[in-house]
């Protein structure tokens, strides 16, 4: 009897046995491909949402300055923190100074709409909004054309989520939202008297980024430079510097450097950090559980294995007299651990795409409109499915090793009497 076909007999022998182990291998690895698409995904949203969040900081003028002395966030300040050891980009940001409102009357995406609100505005280097820009759209100034603006995916989670609803208004999509023109008035506001001259110009949403204003409209920096200077604000001084650390672990060495340099840092961002500190806990987390799931399932099929081994004693005798060696006998073992893990681990991965795509589904449905991707949480991820597969098929033969060393022990005139 060739060994193909004595596993297939022993398989046959007891399909119950065989389909519970298989189903609870395949268990522990959808719960541990689930829960590290989860986590994953988790972290990609936050980084898609706080892009560089880990190693950032937000460096602003310092608030209190001692002898009427205190350092200038400007040009030459900013060369002087890009050249810090551990730096590996710094982002300039300068306020709108001057105030701004915008006069809206019109068609808003099938919507009559009058409104009037002020407009906070900052402006940053292009290359900031470069991967978020449209392909060949530039985001600078130019002749006759409308102003480029970027609003926050924040924003308009906000809008989605708080006040269309509460307002009847549609909802959108980044997409649908590239091309909305805006007039904006700069040198107007509702709250006091501003400067005697205003001008309108039109800013035309040019794309929706995770790093612009939350609250506002993002311009090109030249255009915000441009327009302090003409109401005779302060257009030198950038309102914050975003320095980005080569890596997470550098950044208090780079927050030192800053304070020695003068100037002072914004802790604003200091729960977004905490957010992904929690999150990375909680994908380990999940990863310990999907785990525990699997190591179960060991339990499980060593037990399985070993209470088959012994009920068929004579039959591994039997071969042994006939000529198998230890490692046929042990071979056969795993041969039956590498089936059931083969079998629960593509059936595990199987269930955990179908249960991801269906939950996704939903998420995305609910979310059509939104910015934030949240339904891209448990998008399929093939490595992480080939992870998971692999373990389910390490899991089944580490189960199955005490039993294969025990069969490979037997003796064959011991084993026969039996």
């Amino acid at each position: 009897m060739t060994r193909s076909r004595f596993l297939l007999r022993t398989l046959a022998a007891d399909p119950g046995g065989f389909v519970l182990l298989a189903l609870a291998l395949a268990l522990g690895v959808a719960a541990l491909c689930l829960f590290g698409t989860l986590g994953v995904g988790l972290q990609r949203t936050l980084q898609r949402l706080f892009p560089d969040s880990d190693r950032t900081l937000q460096v602003v003028p310092p608030r209190l300055a001692l002898g009427g002395l205190s350092a200038k966030l400007d040009d030459a300040m900013l060369e002087r923190l890009r050249a810090q050891p551990g730096v590996a980009s710094a982002s300039p940001r300068m306020l709108l100074r001057v105030p701004a409102v915008s006069f809206y009357q019109g068609d808003f995406f099938g919507h009559a709409l009058n409104f009037a609100v002020e407009i906070a505005a900052q402006g940053v280097e292009p290359r900031l909004l470069q991967a978020d820009l449209p392909p060949g759209e530039p985001f600078a100034e130019l002749n006759g054309r409308a102003l480029p603006a970027c609003v926050s995916d924040g924003l308009l989670a906000i809008y989605n989520g708080t006040f269309a609803p509460a307002r009847g208004l549609p909802q959108l999509s980044p997409k649908l939202l590239l091309g909305f023109e805006l007039p904006v008035t700069v040198g107007r506001t509702f709250f006091n008297e501003g400067p005697k001259a205003s001008q309108t110009v039109t800013a035309r949403v040019v794309c929706v980024s995770p790093r612009a204003l939350l609250a506002g409209l993002t311009l090109p920096l030249d255009t915000v430079r441009r327009l302090n200077r003409a109401y005779g604000q302060d257009a030198d001084g950038y309102s914050s510097v975003s320095l980005v650390a080569d890596s997470p672990a550098g950044l208090e060495r780079l927050r030192l450097r800053v304070a020695d340099l003068g100037l002072a840092v914004d802790d604003t961002e200091g729960g977004v950090r905490a957010l992904g500190r929690a999150a990375s806990v909680g994908a380990f987390v999940l990863l310990l559980l999907g785990a525990l799931l699997l190591v179960l399932a060991v339990a499980s099929i060593g037990q399985a294995l070993m209470l088959s081994v012994r009920g068929r004693t004579a039959e591994i005798g039997l071969l042994r007299a006939l000529g198998a060696t230890r490692t046929d006998v042990a071979a056969w073992v795993l041969a039956q651990a590498l089936v059931i893990g083969v079998t629960g681990g593509v059936l595990g991965v199987a269930v955990a795409s179908l249960v991801g795509m269906a939950l996704g589904g939903v998420l995305g449905r609910s979310l059509t409109d939104s910015a934030l991707p949240i339904g891209g949480l448990l998008a399929f991820d093939p490595s992480i499915a080939v992870v998971a597969l692999a373990a389910g098929i390490l899991a089944a033969l580490a189960g199955a090793y005490l039993p294969a060393r025990f069969a490979a022990r037997l003796d064959p005139a011991h084993a026969m009497a039996e």
